[in-house]
């Protein structure tokens, strides 16, 4: 990921090498393999994880020299209804209102009936989100712009899927 898009605000988690426990813990409610999309993939901790088991699974990140496309601005490379899966993991709180928008209006276009998305935050100081209220309340406001089905919403993590 570069690191000088979005006025300098970058995930330091980037440096992790093993997916998120939490999606570690919860393969299981990720559905049957399919199509995923990595939103936020950084170095692709969990592309990786997610591919070794059966996944067919396409990064996307905030500016990647790979690939032209830019996060919160650009369709997905996506048919309508053609995604399984959506991780999204400590990407969102990076994101402003109009680029989280525009990411969950693409998320809404690409994804297949039943299609699931696992969303993970947490606060940063150089993120858009600074205190574990703004989390939480960040987490409620995609529960609820996203309008899927809860599956699973501890703290500052949720699961949802499409109906």
């Amino acid at each position: 990921m570069t690191r000088r898009y979005m006025n300098g605000r970058y995930c330091v988690r980037c440096n992790k090498t093993e997916p998120t426990p939490y999606l570690r813990k919860n393969l299981a409610l990720m559905g049957c393999p399919g199509h995923a999309i990595d939103i936020g993939c950084g170095n692709m901790r969990n592309t990786r994880f997610i591919s070794s088991h059966g996944w067919s699974v396409t990064p996307i990140d905030m500016c990647d020299a790979q690939n032209p496309r830019i996060l919160g601005h650009d369709a997905f490379p996506f048919k309508d209804g053609s995604v399984n899966l959506f991780l999204a993991n400590y990407v969102f709180m990076f994101l402003d209102q109009k680029e989280r928008a525009h990411v969950i209006g693409e998320i809404q276009r690409t994804a297949a009936p039943g299609a699931r998305i696992m969303i993970e935050l947490y606060p940063a100081k150089d993120s858009c989100i600074h205190t574990k209220k703004e989390t939480n309340a960040l987490r409620d406001e995609l529960i609820e712009n996203i309008g899927w089905r809860v599956v699973r919403k501890p703290s500052e993590r949720c699961i949802l899927v499409r109906q």
